[in-house]
């Protein structure tokens, strides 16, 4: 009988050792899912962020390839000019007949 309480003991000293050490693995366990929990939050609004920016960028890229276009036709009929003006010069001096 002299066994039992020593033996109650130890165990209460053991269940007290381990709620120490659970205690700071816990804290850590809750600050990493906080932590974690923010990130995710942080990632959702950089999503939202980066979708807003692909809606704004997006229209913006078409116009950008429409004016390449039309800048394409501008050369094209600024060349055309300065050939056919080319031309009439040399037609004025009588170069050409």
């Amino acid at each position: 009988m002299k066994d039992q309480p020593a033996t109650k003991q130890d165990f209460l000293e053991l269940k007290k050792e381990i709620q120490e050490l659970i205690r700071p693995l816990s804290k850590k366990v809750d600050d990493t899912y906080t932590k974690i929990h923010g990130l995710e939050i942080e990632i959702n609004h950089l999503r939202n962020d980066i979708n807003k920016l692909q809606n704004i960028v997006g229209p913006l890229q078409k116009d950008l390839n429409t004016q390449k276009v039309n800048i394409g036709w501008i050369r094209i009929a600024g060349g055309f000019l300065f050939v056919l003006l080319t031309l009439l010069i040399v037609k004025s001096f009588g170069l050409i007949g």
